[in-house]
């Protein structure tokens, strides 16, 4: 399993997203190991969320409200890192195998306080399919993958960051 996520270099999907308030929204996602990730929100929720390797920038133009945070701060880390493991600064809290679904909890080993990812894939063949983000306050979020394509190349542009209050409409696609 470990394996196969370290195979992972690049990722395109659309998802679908369910907050623990119940509240669903949709969008696109885009991958790039190591570090790079790009969520970009179906309206009416046209959130934007965009890690260019080594910080995360967070947009919300309905309150225009811009938020930066590094990337090792938060639940992507466990997906965007060079190599993903299951073992030294990560510790699986659990592993469970139901017919045709896997599932992996991991939560970084200095600080479990700041929560868990679960990873579930479908297993023949194996493929990501959804995670669940626990985080420090205990609220799951949780993101389907709807028709993900892995290994494609990816326009290296989509992760830069370009602040939308400076220039409109620059930080969509």
């Amino acid at each position: 399993m470990v394996a196969y996520l370290n195979d992972i270099h690049t990722l395109e999907s659309h998802f679908d997203q369910i907050a623990a308030d119940g509240a669903d929204s949709s969008g696109t996602i885009d991958v790039e190991r190591p570090g790079k990730l790009r969520l970009q929100y179906d309206p009416p929720l046209p959130i934007l969320i965009v890690s260019d390797g080594r910080d995360v920038f967070y947009w919300d133009p309905k309150l225009e409200q811009l938020s930066r945070t590094l990337i090792d701060d938060t639940p992507a880390w466990f997906l965007l890192r060079p190599d993903i493991t299951a073992s030294g600064d990560v510790t699986v809290t659990r592993f469970s195998r139901q017919p045709g679904v896997l599932q992996l909890t991991m939560a970084e080993t200095a600080k479990p306080e700041l929560g868990t990812v679960t990873l579930t894939m479908a297993d023949d063949p194996l493929e990501l399919r959804q995670w669940t983000v626990v985080d420090a306050q205990n609220r799951p979020v949780t993101v389907n993958l709807t028709d993900p394509r892995f290994g494609m190349p990816i326009d290296p542009r989509v992760f830069n960051w370009i602040d939308p209050r400076r220039e409109p409409g620059a930080s969509t696609r």
